[in-house]
């Protein structure tokens, strides 16, 4: 289904002639209209072009848009958010100005040979790993680090006491992998936000890790500002998952000056400076300093660290927008690098040898 978005954005910069009445088709995941996961570049768009966007139900047995629907829109542009079609798909739109915006958590991840067949596309990354994932395969992408507005989050000093917060999302970070993580921190409090994704098992404490760490347990808050003074009330967050597509929920944490503890893996690894502004672990065996640091210092650090890096991003975005309005005029430009003559040679081995394994069977079964 597809539905026009229009709104205002204050970051409007000035784009090439004629760019910004352009129309973009925008793909989304069916989920993120519960979500909003999406929201902040949808904002974005639709400052600058005129936005149509196709949400993809597909992963509740729903409709995906099809391409006639989608070539009816005469777009210019189209942008395939978290979404990943298969080149017979995408052979079939007119439009072949195609631009794939990935998170590390669900695909962006990948290597090598599963980026040959979207070789002649552009590629937003929000990660860095992603990006020089896809640079060395001679593919187009534009690096954007996401930072939120500070200003839109409460703000207090941090101090040095030992309380603990804690989302539990999934069992991949679960209670246990915490308490081990520290098991060298004489940890005063741990509030423990209890709203696991759709199919991760719910949680369960025993009596006497509630009464040994003076454990609080809630489920999802009627206000957003209602779980925000919560979290301001510890000086320690535990970021939820070992893999992040951005981390909103842990850059909103140092937003608002908290210290924030999590998987020394993207993008977790790319915001944070382990003992300066944040601790990275071991997914393997997760441990943190004998004793904890300076934690005041480093809530400010992460907070300073949020304001220049948004000074930074709104830079960025006037950069991307032109990015995005040149795609509509030309073709996208790729490069023949060493990695991708690696990969293009070792898999047309990989073919050569499965093909030949295939006769090889079939002789035999005549015979």
């Amino acid at each position: 289904m597809a539905n026009n978005l229009n709104s205002d954005h204050d970051g409007l910069v000035e784009l090439p002639q004629g760019s910004a009445k352009r129309r973009v088709g925008f793909i989304d995941h069916g989920f993120h209209q519960s979500t909003r996961s999406s929201e902040f570049f949808l904002e974005f768009l639709r400052s600058h072009f005129d936005v149509v966007i196709f949400w993809d139900d597909s992963y509740r047995d729903g409709g995906s848009p099809s391409p006639e629907e989608i070539n009816k829109g005469q777009f210019s542009l189209i942008i395939f958010f978290q979404l990943f079609y298969p080149p017979s798909f995408l052979g079939q739109l007119n439009c072949q100005n195609l631009v794939f915006v990935p998170m590390f958590d669900s695909g962006g991840d990948k290597y090598g040979e599963f980026w040959l067949p979207l070789r002649r596309y552009a590629f937003i990354s929000f990660s860095l790993a992603t990006h020089q994932n896809l640079k060395a395969m001679g593919i187009q992408s534009f690096y954007l680090q996401y930072y939120p507005n500070p200003a839109q989050f409460p703000f207090s000093p941090p101090t040095n006491d030992l309380s603990l917060f804690f989302w539990y999302r999934t069992d991949r970070i679960s209670w246990n992998f915490v308490k081990n993580a520290l098991s060298t921190w004489p940890v005063k409090s741990v509030w423990i936000h209890s709203a696991p994704d759709p199919g991760s098992p719910g949680l369960d404490l025993s009596a006497s890790d509630v009464e040994r760490y003076g454990i609080t347990q809630s489920g999802w808050f009627d206000r957003r500002e209602d779980l925000q003074q919560v979290i301001l009330r510890h000086s320690l967050y535990f970021a939820p998952r070992p893999l992040e597509g951005i981390g909103m929920s842990f850059l909103e944490a140092m937003a608002m000056g908290r210290v924030v503890i999590g998987v020394n893996r993207p993008t977790l690894s790319e915001y944070i400076i382990h003992g300066r502004d944040g601790f990275l672990v071991s997914h393997k065996k997760p441990r943190l300093p004998l004793a904890p640091l300076d934690l005041s210092r480093m809530g400010l650090a992460a907070r300073a660290k949020v304001e220049t890096g948004h000074l930074e991003y709104q830079k960025r975005l006037v950069t991307m927008a032109i990015f995005l309005a040149e795609l509509g005029n030309k073709r996208v430009a790729t490069r023949i690098t060493l990695t991708y003559l690696i990969v293009r040679l070792w898999t047309g081995f990989r073919k050569k040898v499965r093909n030949a394994k295939r006769k090889l069977y079939l002789r035999n079964s005549t015979q």
